[in-house]
């Protein structure tokens, strides 16, 4: 049987700013069972007709039987596209779709993607491999466990699957199938260019699968079970690599390298023989003491994730975080007693949550200038406990949720007003903190001086980490610089607007002959160059965000639909140069007919012209 794998498009084209595990490791599985193909449409153009151009070439030509494609819930809509493709150019073939994006809420994202035949649920390796070895023999589907089939307009499902004990049954990511070879071998001779600030491509890696935490925010799609990998497994890959490939950068990409100190202690001594210029994992804070922080500081760990949440023991323990705030306390100052780089996350929202509640835990992250911590509100995800509460009490649509890319949404005991101010709040703050330069996350006794007309800034400072001379001439808006020594990355304050007058005036020039637009990115850099008082007066300006949050200028922030039911024929950009959305922004506004798209930088030029 003749299966293709595609990727969907979620990257800037030309940068696999992530591998794609999870599908890789099916069609590492697959190869071992028949024929496979696979595109990764991140490395191919991203214009629409030449995707489709593509996907129908591989079918074509090499008798395609089933087509797989899946990811995340954000993936959906392209996985959809993908799926139309396939469909209009012939309705027998088959379709396939996994991983979190079906895991999740399989009813809800099964309806949306609308094409897909079958559905995996879970770890799919067995499965995928089953459900072909069926297909082609003629055999029942239903016989294979972990399945979703789509069946006389409604769904099947079959018995739930085992989750995989045994490593060995793992096979390693398909990383020459999904383009990483050629990509790594024509970046080492120059026939391709990084975009500029970016890391060194990594070599990514899973070393557990499950997670036994049940955080009520969360839903982990290869289960409840934490299933560690061996280490000789895990090392002997980082060998193969490594001799592969040659790159100097690590990523650990599941949620949890060690549920043990032991482990952890065991990981850190074997690593340090690598010469990795830093490697990055993902811990949970009872983890850390002074000694672990210490192995992982002398084994040269780059990058720590840490999941925070709350400075509200009331709160953890609604989350089901098992954590308290004394811990986390201790173990921020361990790692930052060593000058381990490390970020951690504080969300917003818990349906036990007041808005007291969140201020204690703004107020508590106000007080720690010397550690990044990143602010945001929690998303329901799918599979999620908060999620599954809300479409039970009918809190949400769920199909609407999804199809607005899951933006926030209050469950808390917070009042709708409340919720809303904390969102301001929570913006605000995190605005300042990243223009502060107050942080042990930014350069000390920086200097940054700003040319707009050569878009370029020049950074001179020292590294906050190891003392090193920063000497750095760099693209205006780019928020972060690595130290050349220690290879630690810091951040950046934003530039601002080199003139509001200016960019007022040239805002009129496409009112004039437009009558309307619309701004497409409403973030913090948008924020930064567009203050509010700019738009004050200007009528036809409309405010386009994927995620619909709030509210900027006394404007509700519009769906990208919004665009095209208006009529919107000239649209401005938010390019940041890191964002995987930039390049979809271009997709999306062809498909509603935009006439011009230009970017808010452009019109900052005193030669703009409409």
């Amino acid at each position: 049987m003749n299966c293709l794998l595609i990727v969907p498009p979620s990257t800037v084209a030309g940068s696999p700013v992530f591998f794609p595990m999870g599908i890789s490791l099916i069609s590492a599985a697959l190869k071992t069972a028949g024929d496979v193909k696979v595109v990764n449409l991140n490395l191919c153009l991203v214009d629409d007709d030449d995707q489709e151009k593509v996907i129908l070439s591989i079918i074509k030509d090499e008798k395609i039987d089933a087509v797989f494609s899946g990811g995340l819930i954000y993936d959906y809509k392209n996985i959809r596209r993908i799926f139309e493709i396939v469909k209009n150019y012939n309705p027998g073939l088959i379709t396939v779709t996994g991983g979190a994006v079906i895991t999740g809420d399989p009813l809800v994202s099964m309806d949306l993607i609308g094409l897909a035949d079958y559905g995996i649920l879970g770890e799919g390796e067995r499965t995928a491999v089953e459900l072909c070895r069926a297909l082609k023999a003629g055999d029942s589907v239903e016989k294979v466990a972990g399945l979703m089939i789509r069946r006389d307009g409604g769904y099947i499902f079959t018995q739930e699957r085992e989750v995989i004990k045994d490593w060995s049954e793992i096979p390693l990511a398909d990383y020459q199938g999904f383009g990483a070879d050629d990509y790594f071998r024509d970046l080492k001779l120059g026939r391709v260019q990084a975009p500029e600030g970016a890391q060194p491509p990594k070599i990514y890696l899973i070393s557990s699968r499950g997670c036994p935490f049940l955080c009520t925010f969360c839903h982990n799609s290869q289960g409840k079970i934490y299933r560690a990998r061996p280490l000789d497994d895990l090392f002997q890959e980082i060998d193969f690599r490594l001799r592969t490939y040659e790159t100097g950068d690590l990523k650990i990409v599941d949620d949890l390298l060690a549920n043990s100190k032991s482990r952890l202690k065991e990981f850190c001594r074997r690593i340090k023989s690598y010469d990795f210029r830093g490697w990055t994992i993902s811990l949970r804070v009872p983890q850390i003491d002074a000694e672990t922080a210490a192995h992982l500081k002398e084994a040269g760990c780059g990058y720590a994730i840490l999941g925070l949440e709350s400075a509200s023991d009331k709160i953890l323990a609604s989350m089901g975080k098992h954590l308290t705030l004394k811990q986390t306390e201790a173990a921020l100052k361990c790692l930052y007693d060593v000058k381990l780089r490390f970020v951690g996350t504080l969300i917003f929202g818990d349906a036990e949550e007041t808005y007291a509640d969140a201020r204690e835990t703004l107020d508590w992250w106000a007080g720690h200038p010397e550690y990044y911590i990143y602010l945001r509100r929690t998303l329901l995800y799918p599979g999620s406990l908060l999620y599954r509460r809300a479409v039970a009490d009918g809190r949400i649509n769920p199909y609407e949720l999804i199809e607005k890319m899951i933006p926030p949404v209050n469950v808390s005991k917070m009042t709708d007003e409340e919720y809303a101010r904390l969102g301001r709040e929570i913006e605000a703050a995190e605005f300042h903190r990243v223009n502060s330069l107050q942080t042990h996350m930014h350069p000390r006794q920086a200097v940054i001086e700003c040319n707009y007309g050569t878009m370029r800034k020049s950074l001179r400072g020292q590294c906050p980490y190891c003392g090193a001379e920063l000497k750095d001439e760099m693209y205006l808006y780019r928020m972060s610089a690595v130290c050349p020594q220690c290879r630690c990355e810091m951040f950046l304050p934003f530039a601002g607007p080199a003139a509001p007058e200016l960019i007022r005036e040239n805002l009129r020039k496409i009112l004039a002959k437009y009558g309307k637009f619309a701004f497409w990115g409403i973030g913090l850099l948008f924020k930064r160059f567009v203050p509010e008082q700019i738009l004050e007066g200007l009528n036809g300006v409309y405010l386009i965000d994927r995620s619909e949050r709030g509210v900027y200028a006394g404007q509700a922030l519009l769906p990208p639909e919004a665009v095209r039911d208006e009529n919107i024929k000239y649209i401005v950009t938010v390019p940041e140069k890191s964002s995987k959305s930039y390049s979809s922004i271009y997709r999306q506004a062809r498909s509603y007919q935009v006439d011009h798209i230009t970017d808010l930088y452009q019109i900052q030029a005193d030669s703009f012209d409409v």
